[in-house]
């Protein structure tokens, strides 16, 4: 199971026509605990409901948080799709600490997953090096994250090659750039000039998440330039300073994500505390950063969960394409249905601009 992934092919589009421009979304589901508010979305909200593809960093397969459901093959049923998921971590918790009820994880597998209308083939998967021990704290798993690969079959002998990526968590910035630079680095091994569209959740929080010391020691880098601007100026703009060399990878690999995001808006909604692992609580300065931190108890939006694309992939300008953006307040049942917002991007393919 570890090393396991699955698909299903729900959809009823056999063939696939090309089109003036797609739709995808990016939606970090929070491992899919709020299933309904999930499916009530994704089959009803203007804009996100019938997208192209779906990219789906972080669901369940048998995780009590989640109702020990198969999360996505449950979503590509209902709605009708095609899925790949990929095991990221084996959970060997017998019961999931941080659930308000004892009920037992069943399978305990998390992973990252895409979902779509096209015609899919050609699954393939990198492993991304975990940084930090997974057997630390309440919560002990094993496994690595790992970026999905798959190419989705078009008409005319076309095809365009979709990347999942969900980075690890506790890391620094300069992990997570040498993690993205990697995986482009192997994405571009695969050679061809057809078009890749990446989107992921790459925890560029600014911050360094190793565990409570690297955070506290962040954190007073930041405290010394200015708290207060840090977060106007940085928690949503990321690539500016703190997250630079993660962002210059994308340059030069050739993929462009400016065009492709919303500037300045953030997706992922947390308190600073909230940046580090439940695996870390009571460890070290916990309590001195839980009391650094009370002024700032509110929550604060991050920009974690991105778009990119080679340059057969540009961000559609037609009348009837939506600019690329975040899609804010959704709420189920009086709460967020996840504390990621879900990113929207239309786009087309450009087969014409390679020689």
């Amino acid at each position: 199971t570890l090393f396991g992934y699955e698909y299903g092919c729900y959809s009823d589009e056999r063939e696939a026509p090309l089109k003036p421009h797609y739709r995808a979304v990016l939606w970090h589901l929070e491992n899919g605990k709020n299933d309904k508010g999930i499916l009530e979305t994704l089959r009803n909200r203007a804009l996100l409901s019938r997208a192209d593809i779906y990219f789906f960093p972080a669901v369940d397969i048998g995780m009590a948080r989640s109702g020990n459901h198969n999360a996505v093959r449950d979503l590509a049923i209902e709605l009708g799709y095609n899925y790949f998921f990929v095991t990221s971590y084996l959970n060997l918790n017998a019961i999931d600490p941080d659930y308000p009820e004892p009920t037992p994880n069943k399978l305990g597998l998390e992973g990252n997953a895409i979902m779509t209308r096209l015609p899919i083939s050609n699954l393939r998967v990198i492993p991304v090096h975990e940084q930090t021990d997974l057997m630390q704290g309440r919560v002990k798993k094993i496994g690595c994250q790992k970026a999905l690969l798959a190419d989705l079959i078009l008409s005319e002998n076309k095809k365009i090659t979709i990347v999942c990526v969900n980075l690890p968590e506790n890391t620094s910035p300069g992990q997570r750039a040498r993690s993205m630079k990697r995986i482009l680095h192997k994405i571009k091994k695969e050679g061809g000039s057809h078009p890749v569209l990446l989107a992921g959740d790459l925890k560029t929080s600014a911050y360094d998440t190793r565990g409570p010391w690297a955070f506290f020691m962040s954190l007073m880098n930041k405290t010394y330039r200015g708290l207060d601007y840090i977060i106007q100026e940085h928690h949503t703009a990321p690539e500016k300073f703190f997250e630079k060399k993660l962002f210059d990878s994308f340059h030069d690999a050739g993929f462009d994500y400016e065009a492709l995001n919303e500037p300045g808006v953030g997706t992922f909604h947390s308190q600073l505390q909230g940046l580090l692992s439940s695996r870390f609580a009571g460890h070290g300065p916990v309590k001195l950063l839980q009391k650094l931190l009370k002024k700032y108890d509110e929550q604060f939006s991050f920009k974690y969960d991105w778009f990119a694309g080679n340059h057969c992939i540009r961000a559609s300008q037609r009348h009837q394409a939506e600019r690329p953006k975040v899609i804010t307040h959704l709420i189920h049942d009086g709460k967020p249905i996840s504390a990621h917002d879900p990113v929207l991007l239309d786009f087309e393919l450009v087969y014409e601009m390679v020689g």
